[in-house]
């Protein structure tokens, strides 16, 4: 799954998802989210997220991601 997915069922945010990811490549292994590149893109598995929240991820993970209230954008006023 995706980072920004991976940050949805965490509950964390996608800047903080990448330091993380970024800090376990820095690492090692040793600390942070566990993750993998492939080209350009960063990608959690699964099945670590699943360990971490003490539930099951299964199937597309982008269709069954948790649902959170969108904020409402301010609208900026016209001048």
């Amino acid at each position: 799954m995706t980072v920004e997915v991976a940050a949805e069922y965490l509950g964390i945010s996608r800047t903080v998802a990448y330091s993380e990811a970024q800090r376990y490549r820095d690492t090692g292994g040793r600390a942070g989210l566990p993750n993998i590149k492939l080209g350009g893109r960063v990608l959690v598995l699964t099945a670590l997220v699943s360990e971490l929240i003490g539930r099951s991820v299964s199937g597309d993970a982008q269709a069954r991601r948790v649902d959170r209230p969108r904020r409402a954008r301010r609208r900026r006023a016209r001048h």
